[in-house]
């Protein structure tokens, strides 16, 4: 660990350290997941959902800076997340290929839940061993995954018990035709 003017206990920035390096790997993954299902929505007919996901993966590409950030802070390394144990990760990203949508976008709305559910467990932890600075960091990445969660579960429509994806082509055809007027086709 290196040298680090915080007021904490020695204990807290270790812990915190923990935490953070852990849900920083998490977060590289989770980006790194959510990038394939933005190259497999290039369909003209889903840039409703391709930019809700560009949105994702930026808002987790900042939140994995700020998590390095934090650190970095406290003394310690961000490390590689690619060190970290196969059976620690927690995200969806096996069984199907790199051009099902439906799939990945199922994947990574799991995936964004597991890591708000983990974001909020992380939380309680630092708040338990008095570490406000970096439970407010995580409450504030929790926020931001879960707007961008409910952003991608809306584009999920469940029919009989399947998944389909609302596309920008069907978005707007429901919204012409409740649109179109009654009465003044004479002119």
């Amino acid at each position: 660990m290196l040298f680090s003017s915080t007021t904490t206990t020695p204990d807290t920035p270790n812990k915190s350290i923990e935490s953070l390096g852990e849900h920083l790997s998490w977060a590289i993954e989770l980006h790194a997941q959510v990038t394939q299902a933005l190259w497999a929505s290039r369909d003209p007919a889903l840039i409703v959902l391709h930019r809700a996901l560009k949105d994702v993966a930026t808002e987790i590409e900042t939140s994995a800076h700020l998590m390095a950030s934090r650190i970095t802070a406290l003394g310690g390394d961000a490390r590689d997340p690619l060190q970290v144990e196969a059976d620690r990760l927690f995200l969806l990203f096996q069984g199907f290929g790199p051009t099902d949508i439906r799939q990945q976008l199922l994947a990574v709305v799991a995936s964004l839940a597991a890591f708000g559910q983990s974001l909020r467990e992380a939380i309680r932890q630092a708040v338990s061993i008095d570490d406000a600075p970096t439970a407010h960091l995580f409450i504030e990445l929790s926020r931001a995954i879960d707007r961008r969660f409910w952003a991608l579960d809306s584009h999920i429509c469940l029919n009989n018990g399947e998944a389909e994806i609302l596309s920008f082509a069907q978005d707007q055809s429901e919204a012409f035709d409740h649109q179109k007027p009654e009465g003044n086709q004479g002119r």
